[in-house]
């Protein structure tokens, strides 16, 4: 009787251990289960979303480019406006919008032809749980030509240099890769991810990138293709585009159906068609 008792005990001990054991390994398997569907669907998401914008950068006293002449009626209101009027200052921004006018720059490094820059700004964002690092950038699907868009130029006199922390793009050099414009760096004038990297994903905050595009031509179209990196450190690539269209760099034309130039001591715009400013030089090379 003794002997069936321990036997009796001894059993049900050994089946309470194994189905302890049993619930363990399923715990375990269903984990398993839930982490291989979740990098399942990791897999599917893209590896990250890019949000551009194209940066107006005021304070640098930009060229302003329009597609179209202003007729008789706008010229007048323009040629009117006081800029040390906030009010104007506004009624001059609301023109710019509606008309679409872009902004350029002189690039903030040296490049290797007299060059004018388009400044953009790169949201780098991704939804993977895993971080990945976008080691590479390089301009493709690069046309330039001859001919600018651009019929009406505004200029405001070039104050100083421009220094800005981030990314030029020459397009007019071979490879076209970025260089790091932040003067401060080590590595400034050097190829940006020969020591830098863009980490997105997992815990990481979006990536915010100031890129200059310079061109010397009157107009170039290009994308991006960005190489990166995961963490079983695979290599891939993808091609960043401007919300589906190519990025644009262009120059300011020299010889614009309109030139205007913004002249300090007045506080207003001056048609060098109508009468001569320092800066309407430029325009009769």
């Amino acid at each position: 009787m003794a002997l069936a008792l321990a036997v009796a005990v001894c059993l049900s001990t050994l089946a309470l251990g194994g189905e302890e054991l049993w619930n363990r390994w399923r715990a375990d398997e269903n984990v398993r289960q839930d982490d291989a569907a979740q990098s399942r669907f990791d897999d599917t998401k893209a590896p990250f979303t890019t949000v551009v914008e194209r940066l107006a950068e005021d304070e640098y006293q930009p060229d302003l480019l329009i597609d179209r002449p202003f007729t008789p009626t706008e010229l007048r209101k323009v040629l009117a406006l006081d800029m040390r009027d906030s009010g104007d200052i506004e009624e001059f921004d609301s023109m710019m919008a509606k008309r679409e006018a872009r902004r350029v720059n002189g690039p903030s490094w040296a490049t290797a032809m007299p060059a004018t820059a388009s400044i953009y700004q790169l949201n780098i964002h991704s939804e993977k749980d895993d971080p990945l690092t976008i080691n590479g950038l390089e301009a493709t699907n690069v046309r330039c030509g001859d001919i600018s868009t651009a019929r009406t130029v505004i200029r405001f006199p070039h104050q100083g240099e421009i220094s800005a922390a981030g990314l030029l793009l020459d397009l007019d050099s071979r490879p076209k890769t970025p260089i790091n414009t932040d003067q401060d760096a080590r590595d400034a004038g050097k190829p940006y991810f020969s020591r830098h990297g863009i980490a997105v994903g997992g815990t990481q905050s979006p990536g915010l990138v100031r890129l200059e595009a310079a061109t010397g031509m009157a107009r170039c179209t290009f994308h991006l293709r960005a190489r990166f990196t995961n963490t079983d450190m695979e290599r891939h690539s993808t091609v960043i585009t401007n919300d589906g269209q190519p990025f644009v760099a262009e120059s300011v034309p020299q010889r614009p159906e309109q030139a205007i130039i913004f002249s300090i001591p007045d506080g207003s715009f001056v048609d060098c068609s109508q009468r001569s400013v320092s800066g309407c030089s430029e325009f009769r090379k």
